[in-house]
């Protein structure tokens, strides 16, 4: 529609189609007189098309008045009570959903009839859905805010609470919006110190800090992490965000492991220092008993003593050789558990013959009887130089705890699955006083004893099981003859079998 203006035109039309709000003109009778531009291009009518239509017939494409709740009619209202000012949902014509804004007033005669009614509609349908949308986002914050384990504080310029959130209420206690900050949360009569909210505002950056903080309520002490951050506006006004994190659990789990390593370290330090002192005097003990040795012996002639003196002697040595053993099992036990040992392989028979040819010569006052089964045949094996101490020890013990006048030794070597590996198995096989069910586990622990009443096997077999550990191996103890202790002992060893040195080499080259 175009308007042709001069001088002698009246610009109330133009101004009536300009207006952006649709606008139309009724009679008492719900007929359209008039309509603006606006309302036309909302409807997709023409001026013509719309005046002498019903409204509710040309706008909802109804056959009477609108009635609640399809629509709520502002004419009908106007002319009950003389105004209409109400946000509405309508249903367009078209079928759509619209939110709008409705103003409706009468135009009177003078002696006060309504004559006509202006019905002025603003589509507030966009501003409706973004009011929703923030609604939504507004709810799915607090619901994130409610749930996490922080408190989440927001304070004015003015220091007063604006919003907590559910953790900071469990916290701090509920009830404290609108409340000076540091009164409530910090139980102080005047700002605190760190307080940095015209820093934050000033110069909008973040600031992290932990605070140490008293409880008024239990007078427990407690830690907090604050996160600061500032933002623009808050309902209208600078403030700024508090993130308050609960670190007490963590600096007393802190303060329990520095204090741990403290004692754990001075443990450290007088257990290294006992072993030098027991390593240091037992070795000047020694020398004393050497010494000592060597005196009895320029006196060995002498017939009246010579008995007394032998005895003497060979108390002497046995002493010497037990604590040359404690010495050394006990320096090689501590390097095990505190720096483990290198890993090859290593031939089993090969320290197998040397280890049985060493204690026959160490033991030749008895009649031992050792068997390797079988003989001579070469097995490889992931160990180390200490599997020599390994074997050393199970064939002493068997037979330091042997009464029989010949002692009989039997070795079994063979091949067994297990776990999807494969084990070099090695049964040292006895005919000693045995080891009873009860004490099959025991006789590893370091705390057995060497007392031959005790029937106890010594330092020596939890040195043992060490290495057997550090192989990734097994050693465990059973009867000779299952369900008779009394008949021997069978010591059973799996260590774990791999390839000869040389084929290693090979096989690391290639990984």
């Amino acid at each position: 529609m175009e308007y042709q203006i001069n001088q002698e035109d009246d610009y109330s039309g133009l101004i009536f189609d300009s207006i952006f709000d649709e606008i139309m003109i009724l009679n008492t009778n719900y007929e359209i007189l008039d309509v603006n531009k606006t309302f036309c291009l909302k409807y997709g009518v023409s001026k013509e098309e719309a005046i002498g239509k019903k409204c509710y017939k040309l706008t909802h494409g109804l056959e009477k008045i609108c009635k609640p709740p399809e629509c709520k009619c502002p004419v009908e209202d106007v002319l009950k009570t003389g105004q209409f000012s109400e946000s509405i949902h309508i249903h367009h014509i078209n079928g759509e959903k619209m939110y709008v804004e409705l103003l409706a007033y009468p135009i009177k005669t003078m002696d006060g009839k309504i004559k006509q009614i202006v019905k002025i509609g603003r589509d507030i349908t966009e501003r409706k859905k973004i009011e929703q949308e923030i609604k939504e986002s507004e709810e799915k914050l607090n619901l994130i805010l409610s749930n996490v384990n922080d408190s989440v504080i927001v304070i004015s310029k003015d220091l007063k609470i604006l919003y907590m959130n559910k953790k900071a209420e469990e916290e701090f206690g509920s009830h404290l919006i609108g409340n000076i900050c540091y009164k409530v949360l910090m139980n102080r009569d005047k700002i605190c110190e760190h307080c940095s909210f015209n820093k934050l505002i000033n110069f909008y950056g973040d600031l992290r800090f932990e605070k140490e903080f008293i409880d008024p309520m239990t007078y427990e002490k407690k830690y907090f992490e604050y996160s600061c951050t500032p933002i623009l506006y808050y309902d209208g006004q600078p403030a700024i965000i508090d993130i308050i994190r609960d670190i007490t659990y963590k600096k007393n789990e802190e303060r329990i492991l520095i204090d741990s390593e403290k004692k754990y370290r001075e443990a450290y330090n007088r257990a290294n220092f006992y072993k030098d002192v027991f390593v240091h005097d037992i070795n000047n003990i020694f020398q004393i008993i050497q010494s000592s040795m060597e005196f009895f012996s320029l006196y060995q002639k002498d017939s009246k003593i010579r008995e007394t003196i032998d005895e003497l002697i060979s108390i002497t040595i046995e002493q010497v050789r037990r604590g040359a053993n404690l010495v050394s099992n006990v320096r090689k036990l501590s390097e095990i558990e505190e720096t483990g040992s290198y890993i090859t392989s290593i031939e089993v028979s090969e320290i197998l013959k040397h280890t049985i040819q060493y204690i026959i010569k160490s033991f030749q006052g008895k009649n031992i009887n050792i068997k390797v089964e079988p003989p001579n045949e070469k097995f490889y094996v992931k160990a180390n130089d200490l599997l020599l101490d390994v074997f050393e020890n199970i064939i002493i013990n068997a037979i330091r705890h042997n009464d029989n006048q010949i002692i009989e030794i039997i070795i079994k070597i063979s091949k067994e699955q297990k776990n999807g590996c494969e084990y070099l198995k090695l049964e040292f096989i006895d005919n000693g006083i045995g080891v009873p069910d009860n004490r099959k586990e025991k006789i590893f622990q370091r705390a057995e004893k060497t007392d031959r009443n005790s029937n106890g096997m010594g330092l020596g077999l939890s040195l043992v099981k060490k290495i057997i550990e550090r192989y990734k191996g097994q050693i465990w103890v059973e009867d000779r003859l299952k369900g008779d202790y009394n008949k021997g002992s069978k010591f059973v060893i799996l260590i774990e079998v791999t390839f000869p040195p040389i084929y290693n080499d090979i096989i690391n080259v290639i990984m």
